[in-house]
């Protein structure tokens, strides 16, 4: 508000477009527009910008949550099933013959004079709130969170990427993940897809294969490999860095036929998601 009605009707402004956009389906406007309105919301918060303003801050935030959680309380007594709630959204399981009707009684109890935003999905996978694989029913992906994340902006970790690759295929295809660990090329992924790249803080002495390693190293589970071991000064006992299993430092690529790869470290990582997220959606079953 210290700003005036200028700014006020600018930020209203985008809004719009940024709905517009999105109802036309322009993908670049609608994220463009989003990140506009998204940094204003946190430049409220700082002390060197011009937005500054801690009322309306904490205004957006608590106002947010109790319109969300008044949105729950009447979704559940209206019959449908709240399976998450973050910041800006509720996602809940409805029949699908009562969509438009459950539609009609959401824009009854908005209680803001916003247009609120529908995303039908067909399919839901949910390990927890910030980690999950969505099938939008026009037969979109959409993800979010490092469990599930395929597509790693630059400079961001990309530690065994072939476990969410395998997860996606076993969600959305229903292929066994044992089947396609051992036959990857056929699904065009490469042995890039199985390395990791721990970086080790400069207090410790990293040491593979009883040589000393440099501090961030890129490599994958070997069967034939070595430990990987920090080790802070000369007296104290290294630590494995992937305890239990052996690596190959693959800092520079070479072409092999076999790389000796310990499948079976990928497929528990894979298998144990797996599980976890069955039996989150076993349990909703039960309601």
């Amino acid at each position: 508000e210290h700003l005036g009605d200028v700014f006020l009707s600018l930020y209203e402004r985008i809004l719009k477009e940024r709905l517009a956009a999105k109802k036309r389906g322009d993908k670049v406007e609608t994220d463009i527009k989003k990140l506009i309105l998204n940094s204003t919301y946190g430049m409220l918060n700082n002390d060197y910008s011009f937005l500054k303003d801690m009322k309306q801050s904490l205004g957006i935030c608590f106002n947010g949550q109790l319109i969300l959680l008044y949105l729950a309380e009447k979704i559940i007594e209206w019959g449908g099933i709240v399976l998450a709630i973050n910041t800006d959204g509720i996602t809940v399981k409805i029949p699908r013959n009562q969509e438009v009707e459950f539609q009609n009684f959401i824009e009854l109890i908005n209680p803001v004079d916003i247009e609120l935003e529908y995303v039908g999905y067909s399919k839901l996978v949910i390990s927890n709130i910030n980690n999950y694989l969505a099938i939008t029913k026009e037969g979109k992906i959409k993800k979010k969170g490092k469990l599930f994340r395929t597509d790693v902006p630059l400079g961001d970790s990309v530690d065994f990427l072939i476990v969410p690759k395998i997860l996606e295929l076993y969600f959305t295809k229903g292929l066994d993940p044992a089947t396609v660990i051992k036959n990857y090329k056929d699904y065009g992924f490469s042995i890039y897809d199985y390395c990791g790249s721990f970086k080790i803080s400069k207090n410790y002495k990293v040491l593979w294969n009883n040589q000393v390693q440099q501090q961030l190293n890129r490599f994958y589970v070997c069967k034939s490999g070595a430990y990987l071991y920090k080790q802070k000064n000369t007296k104290s006992t290294p630590d494995n860095v992937l305890k239990g299993y052996g690596v190959e430092i693959f800092n520079n690529f070479v072409e092999k036929e076999d790389y000796d790869i310990n499948y079976s470290f990928y497929l528990k990582k894979i298998n144990d998601i797996i599980y976890n997220v069955e039996k989150y959606q076993k349990q909703l079953s039960l309601f």
